[in-house]
């Protein structure tokens, strides 16, 4: 997936998050954004759990989808969150078959769900990925199916949805549908705009969530598969949230398949969540309020014998094995990445190293 970690690397985006979460500036920043939110909000956030009622256990969990989906939905039941949302990729490939069955599960939550596709989640413009005894669906059909669960009536792939009178979530669309090689993305200029307008015009403080990242991890932007993983025009992007950063209360993506990392870019939180799919499978819970804004990533609860197995599909990728032993080393402390597991940013104290 990534042709090298370093320990470098890695160290400096821990470092990174430890003196950005210490320092005042963004901290006071943040507690100005933040200073209109009531109470508590608790948002869950589940990303990448590529439903497939049919397929085999390898770095993807296979047919275990569904019940490690399940799994979550009770979970956060249980924990009672006040939202949930889907950062994409719920499909192995686009089958209207596997979007049925993820919709059911994802129905069994107690709190509002709001969705957006992945590069997963339409028809494959390869379709030498198609699949005998499943049929595809158009992005306008994933968008009829969760309508109500962000997406509105008018056909946008994008959508912009209140929590409450404090908070908005707007979901944002740079997959490349087209795209036979890779998957990358890019925002395209009508979405831009929305997101200009909706910032500017917005009384409440806002999550973006987007299924590729606007920043690359690791050494991902040393390589071209590597960058496949944020936005083309992540700049652009970024700029039109930090001419708004304010009122940003943090950027959430899925699509990398790693344990949560975090980074302060322009005073605006930046999270990339971790799938619950594929090692080390594994969902976050962020609380939001007016003093700080934290995190946790609970594991799926599952035997060690069967998060030993998760492992393994990840050892045995061809992209992992064919790394050296510290390379493996590293790119598995890369996917684990313990340090920013959970966390906490303090809006008085002027920010707590993370736990």
């Amino acid at each position: 997936m990534i042709d090298k970690i370093s320990r470098r690397s890695l160290l400096q985006t821990s470092a990174t998050m430890i003196i950005s979460t210490c320092l005042s500036s963004p901290c006071q920043l943040l507690a100005r954004s933040l200073n209109i939110l009531k109470g508590k909000t608790r948002l869950g956030v589940i990303s990448d759990p590529h439903v497939n009622i049919q397929g085999s256990s390898g770095w993807l969990m296979g047919q275990f989808s569904t019940t490690g989906l399940q799994m979550v939905v009770e979970e956060l039941n249980i924990k009672n969150v006040d939202f949930v949302l889907v950062a994409g990729d719920l499909l192995a490939d686009g089958e209207w078959e596997n979007l049925l069955v993820a919709k059911d599960i994802l129905d069994g939550l107690r709190a509002p769900y709001f969705v957006i596709s992945g590069n997963h989640d339409y028809r494959p413009a390869d379709t030498s990925r198609m699949r005998k005894g499943f049929s595809y669906i158009s992005t306008t059909d994933f968008a009829k199916i969760f309508s109500g669960h962000g997406y509105g009536s008018s056909g946008n792939i994008f959508w912009s949805q209140e929590l409450t009178s404090g908070l908005r979530v707007i979901g944002l669309d740079g997959c490349l549908r087209e795209e036979k090689i890779g998957w990358g993305g890019n925002l395209p200029a009508e979405q831009l705009a929305y997101l200009e307008d909706q910032l500017q015009n917005s009384l409440q403080q806002v999550v973006v969530m987007v299924h590729h990242s606007l920043l690359h991890w690791g050494d991902d932007g040393r390589s071209r598969r590597g960058r496949w993983y944020s936005l083309e025009n992540s700049a652009a992007v970024r700029r039109i949230l930090e001419r708004h950063h304010e009122k940003i209360a943090f950027v959430v993506s899925g699509h990398r398949h790693v344990g949560l990392h975090f980074q302060f870019r322009q005073h605006i939180p930046y999270f990339l969540v971790p799938s619950i799919n594929s090692y080390p499978m594994r969902y976050t819970i962020f609380e939001l309020d007016q003093e700080a804004v934290q995190w946790t990533t609970p594991g799926l609860r599952v035997t060690p014998e069967f998060h030993g197995l998760a492992k393994n599909g990840l050892q045995q990728a061809d992209w992992y094995r064919e790394q050296d032993d510290l390379g493996r080393r590293r790119l598995l402390e890369f996917y684990e990445n313990s340090i920013q597991r959970n966390g906490r940013i303090s809006c008085q104290s002027g920010g707590d190293d993370p736990v």
